[in-house]
């Protein structure tokens, strides 16, 4: 007998795909496709261009869902054996954007909870590690770059930090997807281009889950978890959402939201 789930499929599900599970992590679980990444996760995680939320928890944890197993989507459904999960859940509201670059909400979740390298940078505590002084030198020449608008600049600084770090999704990509969303969400600098054409030409450097982020993030796609704590500036759950994400990933991606705000409300992009 099958199993039906109601789901929310995201834009980048157009047509068949056979999708093998790489691993279940606290983000959700992930498959592939040999070419790129899809996520399954709970509807409280939002949306994302390569998701499908559920509104039930409970499919996450089947045997469906163990490394190796083998998934289908066929334009309207993705099943493995006799789970099904079907479209069913509506679309999800979009917030409108905020024009304010106070982020109250954010900075505090961030200073209070934040984990990772990015985390003791700014409180200038943890261990110094080669990690950390590498981390440190290339985001004050992407900064740098960023100010002169000198896409040569950009370019190295931007590459360096691809890949750089520890975990699923390393430090240095979770950086530069919470700034790249960070400027789209406000004001795209002129410096931009330059940042976006770095990071999509770097995206072979790290992992296929990691570049699916940076994709979105250079692309514009959908990502609520981020997008959700920038446009509700003064949201203390959306913010320490993001913040808590993963082992470090969202502190790695508030900070380099957190950045893209400083710049823009400095007036120096």
């Amino acid at each position: 007998m099958k199993r039906f789930w109601d789901c929310r499929f995201g834009s980048k599900f157009r047509s068949p795909l056979r999708l093998a599970v790489i691993g279940c992590y606290s983000a959700g679980v992930y498959l592939s496709d040999g070419k790129g990444v899809c996520l399954l996760h709970a509807e409280e995680y939002g949306a994302i261009r390569f998701g499908v939320a559920l509104a039930d928890r409970a499919p996450l944890t089947l045997p469906e869902c163990r490394e190796g197993r083998i998934w289908e989507y066929d334009g309207r459904a993705l099943f493995c054996g006799d789970v099904v999960l079907r479209r069913g859940l509506p679309p999800r509201a979009e917030l409108p954007r905020c024009g304010a670059l106070r982020l109250t909400a954010l900075e505090e979740a961030f200073a209070r909870l934040g984990r990772g390298v990015f985390a003791d940078i700014a409180k200038g505590s943890g261990e110094h590690s080669p990690l950390r002084e590498r981390t440190e030198t290339l985001v004050c020449a992407l900064e740098a770059g960023l100010l002169e608008n000198d896409a040569a600049k950009i370019f190295r600084a931007a590459r360096g930090l691809v890949g750089l770090g520890r975990g699923l999704t390393p430090d240095g990509d979770d950086f530069l997807t919470g700034l790249l969303y960070g400027f789209r969400e406000r004001r795209l600098p002129a410096c931009f281009g330059a940042l976006s054409d770095a990071v999509r030409t770097a995206e072979h450097e790290t992992s296929s889950i990691s570049a699916e982020y940076l994709e979105c993030a250079a692309t514009g796609g959908e990502f609520t978890a981020l997008t959700d704590a920038l446009r509700l500036p003064a949201d203390a759950v959306c913010a320490e959402r993001l913040v808590g994400a993963g082992h470090s990933s969202g502190s790695g991606m508030a900070a380099g939201a957190l950045e893209a705000m400083k710049l823009l409300r400095e007036g120096i992009v």
